[in-house]
């Protein structure tokens, strides 16, 4: 799925080459929690999901990049090894709002002028179970999920039918 954004404002090339430690192939774009609504609007309406609740959003605008380039991003700055997996005590709940703070930390850091749209889930498999993870908004692909406790990014495709509840 590719996003598709009316009005875009594009960011500056050499800051994002500062921040990525390269020169992108292309700069964010920055999106509001409208358009993140309606992308995921979309998403369900095509099939993907079960029931979902009306994001939360803390931000007014968000920057988007292309996949590989958030890829290469969360990769560098999600301490994907802080800790080990304790049932109820440090489980999936806990990585990824850690990863959500790795994240906003390192942007942060690196002066971005927005947030990056990656932020979490919860979520209800169609046989009752849950799970929380992160998900991200890219360029490219739309929609991503990333599973904090292992650092690997899911597809959205094992996740069909769950009934979801996203934050950023």
């Amino acid at each position: 799925m590719t996003l598709t954004i009316s009005e875009t404002r594009l960011g500056e090339v050499g800051f994002w080459g500062r921040l990525l430690g390269t020169q992108p192939k292309e700069v964010p774009l920055d999106i509001s929690p409208e358009e993140i609504h309606k992308l995921l609007m979309d998403y369900q309406m095509n099939g993907q999901t079960g029931v979902m609740s009306t994001p939360m959003f803390n931000d007014s605008r968000y920057s988007v990049l292309r996949s590989d380039v958030l890829e290469d991003f969360v990769f560098k700055h999600h301490n994907r090894f802080q800790a080990e997996y304790i049932p109820d005590v440090y489980d999936c709940d806990d990585f990824a709002i850690a990863a959500t703070a790795d994240i906003s930390k390192a942007a942060m850091k690196q002066r971005m002028k927005l947030p990056l749209a990656f932020g979490r889930t919860r979520f209800t498999r169609p046989n009752g179970t849950g799970h929380m993870m992160n998900f991200a908004i890219t360029s490219d692909k739309g929609l991503m999920f990333y599973e904090a406790g292992n650092g690997t990014w899911i597809s959205s495709d094992t996740l069909k039918g769950a009934n979801f509840y996203f934050e950023l």
